[in-house]
């Protein structure tokens, strides 16, 4: 999926991507931004119009045992990521478990 088209799937689910239930899918495109914070890393995905923008997130004990590039440093970087999708506050968002779930594309 495109971010964009990932946005409107997660936000029409309408549930949190840490539950169970919620749906699990592939999106591939461009990091505009990522940032890492102390518990957790949000990296917001090009051409999601929406706000607040489609991300890709990283949370907790995820985040913690991340083994995986630094996320911090992927600004501008194409990635395909798997995992489930979601939305947190009317954020869409695609949540990362573990680093096997984000591969860095070639240009």
């Amino acid at each position: 999926m495109s971010p964009s088209s990932a946005a409107a799937a997660a936000l029409a689910a309408n549930v949190n991507c840490l539950r169970g239930d919620a749906p699990y899918r592939i999106v591939e495109g461009r990091i505009n931004e990522a940032r890492s914070f102390e518990r957790r890393a949000a990296l917001t995905m090009e051409g999601a119009t929406q706000e607040p923008p489609f991300a890709i997130v990283v949370f907790g004990e995820n985040y913690a045992s991340w083994s995986g590039p630094p996320l911090a440093s992927l600004n501008g970087v194409r990635v395909r990521a798997r995992g489930a999708l979601g939305a947190f506050r009317n954020a869409p968002q695609l949540c990362l478990e573990h680093a096997s779930q984000l591969e860095i594309l070639a240009e």
